[in-house]
């Protein structure tokens, strides 16, 4: 039995950032999706905790829908975001507005979302870091990358 209803793996770059929300269905199969955008300018993302933590904001808007009611674990390779999502911030006054939001989001959406932290190398292994760099190669809005992002069963 699964403790949790799904993972969501969130990583950020200078560039961009990307995610992977993994679900588990209660007959044990897994949907996988992922998504990705470069910054805009209504982002916090000067500093590489601030990246880190709107980008997470960034997944979660995108993914409200799926995850609704569920308990989801958030990975993420910034001990800053990791910590900020447990306890608000008070060294950083973006990081805390940018957990406070995401607290009001998932409480909205029934959303239980715990945060815990993983290594570089395991963001690179399952394949976020990539996503969050890729973002460079295209041409679109973010929005247009957000909106298309793709489910598929596996």
């Amino acid at each position: 039995e699964n403790v949790v209803d799904g993972v969501i793996s969130t990583d950020a770059s200078g560039t961009g950032r990307g995610a992977i929300l993994e679900l588990v269905g209660e007959d044990g199969t897994k949907t996988t999706w992922k998504t990705l955008g470069r910054w805009g300018e209504q982002d916090d993302s000067g500093e590489q905790a601030h990246r880190e933590a709107c980008g997470t904001l960034r997944a979660l808007e995108t993914f409200l829908q799926a995850m609704q009611g569920k308990l989801i674990l958030h990975l993420t390779d910034c001990v800053p975001v990791s910590s900020a999502m447990g306890a608000g911030s008070k060294e950083s006054e973006v990081l805390h507005r940018l957990s406070v939001q995401i607290w009001k989001l998932c409480a909205r959406w029934s959303v239980h979302f715990e945060s815990m932290w993983i290594s570089g190398d395991d963001m690179v292994k399952n394949g976020c870091d990539e996503l969050s760099r890729d973002a460079t190669v295209y041409k679109h809005d973010v929005l247009v990358l957000d909106a298309a992002c793709q489910g598929n069963g596996g």
